[in-house]
């Protein structure tokens, strides 16, 4: 009576968590339509004011940025996998060395296993500290290119809103152009009528 029981708590905790996860996914797609409806509209101001707008060479560039630290998340993660493969290897090793510590055996095919096994395990440790050294040097770029990738995105989010406020001055000038435009008009048409 109680596992079944338990199995129904279960059941309602689940679906209750199905509920709230689906109503996170709702406000996520909600939340990123408006993001790129606003990113549309930054994109089409831009692009009115200056051609093609630097917005566009900057996220050019911060796809290709991106593109490159993908890549190299995905080597850092097959040599981790190895890495750890060797590993398993090596502790495999230790275990079977454990089971020829058993004196019921002849010391001879002892010693010969042990030294097959001494040299799988020192091949096995120059093949880990390469593996090692290899993760290493590609894990130091890696960290390198993400603070450079974080400086970089900085410096483009300040560019783009340097832009934004020259886009709105230059708004600012265009109307009041306008208006002064018009002024200068209307005096004309009066100077003529008189």
């Amino acid at each position: 009576m109680s596992a079944g029981v338990g199995g129904k708590a279960y059941n309602e905790a689940a679906k209750i968590k199905i509920k709230r996860n689906a109503i996170l996914i709702l406000a996520a797609k909600f939340e990123n339509k408006q993001l790129r409806a606003a990113f549309k509209s930054l994109r089409e101001r831009e692009t009115c004011a200056f051609g093609r707008s630097d917005f566009e060479k900057m996220t050019d560039k911060v796809a290709s940025l991106r593109k490159l630290s993908d890549e190299q998340r995905e080597l850092n993660i097959s040599k981790q996998l190895l890495f750890e493969k060797l590993l398993t290897d090596t502790r495999s090793t230790e275990m079977d060395f454990k089971a020829l510590q058993d004196m019921k055996t002849s010391p001879l095919v002892r010693l010969r296993t042990l030294e097959s096994m001494l040299d799988k395990a020192t091949e096995k440790l120059k093949n880990t500290r390469l593996l090692a050294k290899n993760y290493e040097s590609i894990s130091k770029p890696m960290t390198d290119a993400r603070t450079l990738y974080d400086s970089q995105m900085k410096t483009l989010e300040r560019t783009l809103q340097r832009r934004d406020h020259e886009l709105e001055q230059m708004m600012l000038m265009y109307y009041d152009s306008l208006r002064a435009r018009e002024a200068s008009r209307a005096k004309l048409e009066d100077v003529a009528l008189e």
